[in-house]
């Protein structure tokens, strides 16, 4: 038996870093329906369930299956990388996100401004990683040839790169800012 219960800090840490691995390993966590649950936990320890379903609010409703659903028909194949990514801006409006680093003001509109115009051609990860270096956060998996989501986390908002997986390398589909506006590239706008 142990000691006793543990704190409500000691819960908010716990529940925090399992989020942190259930974004960036989606799959592991059993998919969409491991945010729900660490949300409503977060969100119940501290007294924010109000806050929470406004975040929810900020995402377009319309698919069945939730936001899985609905990034699947924006971005047809990405993987769990791209909702994660989603549920990543809610965590980084709710102050659960954990980050690499967070840009400054003016980095993060520099680094906004350039990812849009960026959008115009087909990209590469690596002309990507040369671009704009290391993301403030990853969402998928580690290995290389896998789609996966980069982000970049400003004070009010967060720039994500999306990235479907390819041979040699992921091309780059669409750059996201927020929940809902995205910008696509040629190879994101064509049809699977």
């Amino acid at each position: 038996m142990g000691a006793g219960l543990r704190s409500a800090e000691e819960m908010r840490d716990y529940l925090v870093g399992q989020l942190g691995k259930a974004l960036h390993r989606t799959g592991a966590f059993g998919g969409e329906t491991a945010f729900w649950f660490l949300f409503n936990h977060l969100a119940a320890l501290e007294e924010r369930e109000a806050e929470w379903a406004a975040q929810r609010k900020r995402f377009p409703a319309g698919a069945p299956d939730g936001v899985a659903g609905a990034m699947a028909k924006v971005l047809p194949g990405c993987g769990l990388d791209a909702t994660a990514s989603v549920y990543g801006e809610f965590a980084r409006a709710l102050g659960w996100l954990k980050t690499r680093r967070r840009l400054s003001d003016s980095e993060y509109g520099d680094l906004r401004d350039r990812a849009v115009a960026w959008c115009d051609e087909d990209r590469s990860w690596t002309e990507f990683h040369q671009e704009f270096g290391r993301p403030s956060v990853t969402f998928g998996p580690t290995q290389f040839r896998y789609g996966k989501t980069f982000a970049y986390v400003g004070a009010e908002s967060m720039v994500a790169f999306h990235f479907r997986g390819g041979d040699p390398e992921p091309v780059l589909l669409a750059v996201r800012e927020g929940v809902d506006r995205f910008t696509f590239t040629p190879e994101g706008r064509r049809p699977d």
